[in-house]
């Protein structure tokens, strides 16, 4: 979570590329591009700086898809030996 604030950091105080902050990350280019996306610009170093690390990185991270356990157990119903 702290990678996240790290890289804003690097991109909006600092002026870094994102090929720069994954090298100095340790990270894909892909994936600090993905966290910029997903911040909406210099706004988001401020807001990640607002919040905790654990709400940060919700605000970040992809929704998790959700499980339709309904479905699951009516469909698994006929398949009992």
């Amino acid at each position: 979570m702290l990678k996240i604030e790290e890289i804003l950091r690097l991109r909006y105080e600092a002026g870094r590329t994102q090929r720069e902050i994954a090298r100095s990350c340790g990270l894909v280019q892909s994936s600090v591009h993905d966290v910029l996306e997903r911040q909406g610009g210099g706004a988001g170093l401020a807001a990640a700086r607002g919040t905790d690390c654990a709400r940060t990185a919700r605000a970040t991270a992809p929704a998790a898809p959700q499980t339709d356990y309904e479905t699951i157990a009516t469909s698994s119903r006929g398949n009992e030996l």
